[in-house]
């Protein structure tokens, strides 16, 4: 049989990811007459020619409904743990809320109304003119774990300008914010979560007009990976995989761990969320990660790339029966490297024209120093930040697709590790703001601390 060898090798651009250099390493890809080998797995290259997950898969999960033939599939930089929102402090006090809970242990509030009592295609439509035009902050989950800080972020909100927060539903360790009784959670969870003050949020969010965005880590997830081997991506000797900052992945190619992230974003649909934002939804690239051995038979294996695009396919299909909006992280550089997209598996074009909206990480810091013709993409937040979405907006004008469903991460946080780095303080932040704003997009501010000062908004 004869074998082309081609070689998928990225532009070298170092992302400062971490602390540490992490580079988009090339991949060794074997083009055969079946398809194309990704490392030592076979994979379809075509275009679906069946569901993902189709109805001869047992799956009794009413929500996830797989009755529409249609469907393809079933249907970062870290910082200290400095756990502060302004001056909020998880550490301060232990006051816990007094929730009511349902017999059965969950948490009861403020009712989410059903999808038969609302008009899906108004929900979609007014909530995608105000996702269009976000302020916004994230907040890490375990900062719930006190109803006071919940109180103290409030506060921070009524002071500025803020009209959007993405709140961790799943955080990166895949622990979850609040207790979920669906059974295809339940099946594969076992931890405990963050708070059992969410509805007391949701209310104040309600109260404020706040946009709000549950985030759902998707395939890197320690916590379900360590409880359930079955579900973790793993060598041929059943060796677990881990990345450079020791977290644990699982398998997109298997159906119980794509049945469990969407069920946990449909949970947070449910508990009353504008939009529910996917962020891991991408393959490992660190050292090794060629050597995994996917899938469980569950699943096709389509390339990377493929699979990542129907799984958007699915979230939206799948979350908009709830009138709620999707929308997917993408590290910036695959704006403009394929080979990277491609080790990645996230299509910059094709997941912006299934997504509601696209989330890519434009952080100078990921990006390295020569960059764009730039000495230190770092020390120039507003250049980089407009030469990535000038590119982006050429790109999506190419094939047919708005700009305005692109809404960046932009950075909130000092990257102290980047040699020529500068500090990010309130005028830097708003260089990208500014930059944003020009391009005609919304925006969302990331610092893994959860760390804003109000100095931000009086610039």
């Amino acid at each position: 049989m004869r074998m082309k060898i081609k070689t998928c090798l990225g532009l070298g651009l170092s992302v400062m990811f971490l602390g540490m250099s992490l580079v988009f390493s090339g991949c060794r890809v074997v083009e055969t007459e079946e398809g194309l080998m990704f490392g030592n797995k076979l994979v379809v290259t075509n275009a679906p020619s069946e569901p993902l997950l189709d109805d001869k898969v047992e799956d009794k999960t009413p929500s996830l409904n797989q009755e529409d033939d249609k469907n393809p599939l079933v249907k970062n930089e870290e910082q200290p743990e400095d756990e502060t929102i302004g001056e909020i402090s998880s550490k301060n006090e232990d006051e816990m809320s007094n929730e009511k809970t349902s017999a059965d242990g969950e948490i009861t509030g403020s009712e989410v109304p059903s999808v038969e009592e609302n008009n899906i295609e108004l929900l979609i439509n007014e909530r995608t003119i105000r996702g269009r035009e976000t302020k916004g902050i994230y907040i890490r989950g375990s900062l719930f774990a006190r109803k006071s800080n919940i109180e103290k972020l409030f506060e921070l909100i009524d002071e500025t300008g803020i009209n959007t927060v993405v709140v961790d539903i799943k955080d990166d360790e895949g622990k979850l914010l609040f207790p979920m009784s669906n059974e295809k959670i339940t099946k594969f969870y076992n931890s405990s979560t963050h708070t059992d003050s969410i509805d007391y949020f949701m209310q104040g969010c309600k109260e404020r007009n706040l946009y709000t965005i549950g985030r759902v880590t998707s395939f890197c997830d320690t916590v379900a990976a360590n409880s359930f081997n079955s579900l973790s991506m793993a060598f041929e000797d059943g060796t677990l995989y881990s990345d450079h900052s020791n977290k644990k992945w699982i398998d997109p190619y298997k159906k119980d761990v794509l049945l469990y992230i969407l069920s946990i974003a449909e949970e947070t649909a449910k508990k009353g969320f504008d939009e529910v934002n996917f962020d891991y939804v991408r393959f490992p690239v660190d050292e090794g990660y060629s050597n995994i051995v996917f899938g469980d038979g569950t699943v096709p294996m389509y390339d990377k790339q493929t699979m990542i695009t129907l799984f958007a396919k699915q979230a939206v299909d799948s979350i908009h029966k709830l009138g709620v909006l999707v929308s997917f992280d993408v590290f910036g550089i695959v704006i403009s490297s394929e080979s990277d997209a491609r080790n990645l598996g996230q299509n910059y074009v094709d997941l912006t024209r299934e997504l509601d909206f696209i989330c890519p990480m434009i952080y100078p810091s990921h990006y390295a120093n020569g960059y764009a013709k730039l000495v230190v993409p770092d020390a120039k937040p507003y250049d980089l930040v407009e030469y990535e979405l000038k590119k982006s907006a050429a790109k999506l004008e190419d094939a047919e697709i708005e700009a305005v469903k692109v809404r960046p991460w932009l950075q909130a946080f000092t990257a102290d590790w980047v040699e020529g780095h500068i500090e990010y303080d309130s005028v830097a932040i708003n260089k990208q703001i500014k930059a944003s704003a020009e391009a005609g997009l919304g925006w969302l501010l990331w610092n893994s601390s959860g760390n804003y000062s109000k100095d931000i908004w009086n610039q």
